[in-house]
C-alpha cells in the first residue's frame, strides 16, 4: 500500500470513526462492561450479557463534543506530525546509507589490510637449530590486530544494517 493510499485510508477511517462514535460522545450516559472473556466495550445501550456493568454519567455539553472544525485541526494536526516523522526517518535512513558505505569500505580495506599483512616478509620468522622457523611475535601481535580490526568492521558494520532494518 503506498503513501497515498495510506493517507487516503486514514482519512477515510477518521471520518468513519467519527460519524460512529458521534451518537456515543452524544449519549447522556455510557455502559462500560466486561464480558465472560475479559474484553471491555462501551456502549450507549444496557449491556445484555456482561459479567460487570458500570454506568458513565457523561451528558452531552459543548465542552464534551468535538465541533467539525476541531475534529479537521486534529487530523490537521495529526497529518503534520506524521509527515514530520516520515521526513525524519528519511533523514535518518538516507544518513545511514552513508553510514552503511563507509562502513563497506572500512571492511574492505580492513580485509585487504589483514591480506597484505598475513603474509609474511622478511624477519617475520624466526629460526630455531635443527627445528625449524616458528612466527614471531611482532608477525604474530600484527596479525591479531589486523584480524581484530577485520572483526570490529564486520560488526560496525552489522549493527547499521541491522539499525537500517529497524527504521523499515
Amino acid at each position: 500500500m503506498s503513501v497515498f493510499e495510506l493517507e487516503g485510508f486514514m482519512r477515510l477511517f477518521i471520518v468513519v470513526f467519527i460519524l460512529l462514535a458521534g451518537p456515543v460522545c452524544l449519549a447522556d450516559q455510557i455502559y462500560r462492561s466486561v464480558d465472560a472473556d475479559g474484553r471491555v466495550t462501551y456502549s450507549d445501550k444496557p449491556p445484555v450479557d456482561a459479567v460487570e456493568s458500570t454506568v458513565l454519567d457523561m451528558p452531552a455539553t459543548e465542552e464534551n463534543v468535538l465541533s467539525a472544525s476541531e475534529v479537521e485541526g486534529d487530523v490537521k494536526q495529526w497529518e503534520i506530525e506524521r509527515d514530520r516523522a516520515a521526513s525524519q526517518r528519511e533523514n535518518k535512513r538516507a544518513e545511514l546509507n552513508i553510514e552503511i558505505e563507509r562502513a563497506e569500505q572500512r571492511l574492505e580495506d580492513a580485509n585487504l589490510e589483514l591480506e597484505n599483512g598475513s603474509e609474511p616478509g622478511e624477519g617475520d620468522f624466526i629460526g630455531n637449530a635443527g627445528t625449524g622457523a616458528r612466527p614471531s611475535p611482532d608477525y604474530l601481535a600484527r596479525v591479531e590486530r589486523l584480524e581484530a580490526a577485520q572483526e570490529e568492521a564486520g560488526d560496525l558494520l552489522e549493527e547499521l544494517y541491522d539499525e537500517r532494518d529497524r527504521l523499515q
